[in-house]
């Protein structure tokens, strides 16, 4: 029994350690446009993975951090973000809770999702999670702060939305992860045995 014990502490500690380092920021980012068959032309980092914008962040500011911003990593830069061709709205900075120095579109703070794995996914497009929706940015989004065109009233999403619990459990992307390196380390144990 003491082996399972053993085999969980290094799959969780290998799965913790795998989503806590992605990467999120570059010199200058490039933000860059691309087509998506079902939400018209999103917003990507230079890699090509989808940037996503929180409901319930302020214009030019931003509510994510600790385990929040570990599943949605923020695009920072240390130095002034570009914008790709196609790229038609304001980009600007901002310095964010945790002291970085983070990017945003229209006054939407920007993000990366941990369950994208390949260039174009938008796994994170709808999400509810650490207080409020998540969307695929796209290149014509609003300012931040103003209402949707062709709606009368002036309050926005983020006012209504429920707020949700924080747990990182209800990402099935880190969960998949963590589970998926224990069944590796079961595996070996197994042919090992």
């Amino acid at each position: 029994m003491r082996g399972w014990r053993g085999l969980l502490a290094v799959a969780l500690s290998v799965g913790a350690l795998v989503v806590g380092t992605l990467p999120a920021s570059a010199a200058g980012a490039t933000v860059m446009a691309a087509s998506n068959a079902k939400l018209g032309t999103i917003l990507t980092n230079s890699s090509g993975m989808t940037l996503y914008w929180h409901a319930s962040d302020p214009a030019n500011g931003s509510t994510c951090t600790g385990a929040c911003a570990t599943y949605w990593p923020p695009l920072t830069v240390t130095g002034t973000p570009t914008a790709g061709t196609g790229v038609t709205g304001k980009l600007t900075t901002f310095k964010n809770p945790e002291g970085q120095m983070q990017v945003a579109y229209n006054g939407h703070a920007l993000y990366t999702f941990v369950a994208d794995k390949a260039a174009g996914d938008v796994v994170g497009n709808l999400k509810n999670g650490f207080g409020g929706l998540w969307h695929a940015a796209t290149v014509d989004v609003a300012m931040a702060g103003s209402a949707p065109a062709g709606s009368a009233s002036t309050t926005t999403a983020s006012a209504t939305l429920p707020k949700t619990g924080t747990s990182p459990w209800s990402y099935a992307g880190g969960a998949l992860l963590i589970l998926g390196g224990l069944g590796l380390l079961i595996r070996r144990r197994a042919h090992a045995g």
